[in-house]
């Protein structure tokens, strides 16, 4: 093999690796949040069964809380095993994250079939496992009237 490909082929191979490195160092963004919705468009419960952390929270406007993976979920299921069209459209998607941590918030919005509108804003929060990650904080805040 000449000294120019040799070259070539280490000048390749560190771009390969410096490639595969910041892939890997890259922090997580708007597509977490975005599984989530996409998830909950799908109705796939799957989806939350893997993604929710044991310890799990989840908050409402009006101080309520459902805490644990198995509570969390009965809820979720409540809303994903309904029969009835149900759409999560989100706009304004801010992300931050650290290398264990990440969160979202965005506005939103839910067409139901059969159901008035409503809007909102929710926040989540990720935290990281193994290569995974997972919700430990979902915050949801009605934009209802009757919630003000």
């Amino acid at each position: 093999m000449s000294m120019k490909r040799i070259v070539l082929a280490v000048g390749l191979a560190a771009v390969a690796l410096f490639a595969a490195t910041l892939f890997a160092q890259q922090k997580p963004g708007a597509e977490l949040a975005q599984a989530g919705i996409d998830a909950y468009n799908a109705k796939d419960v799957t989806y939350y069964e893997k993604h929710l952390a044991e310890d799990v929270t989840l908050l409402d406007e009006d101080g309520h809380s459902i805490s644990g993976k198995s509570n969390v979920l009965s809820f979720l299921k409540n809303q994903l095993t309904d029969p009835t069209a149900r759409k999560l459209s989100a706009k304004n998607i801010k992300v931050g994250s650290t290398s264990d941590a990440a969160w979202a918030s965005f506005a939103y919005t839910i067409d139901h079939q059969g159901k008035p509108q409503h809007t909102g804003q929710n926040s989540i929060v990720f935290r990281k496992a193994g290569t995974d990650w997972q919700i430990v904080l979902l915050h949801i805040a009605f934009d209802f009237p009757e919630h003000m």
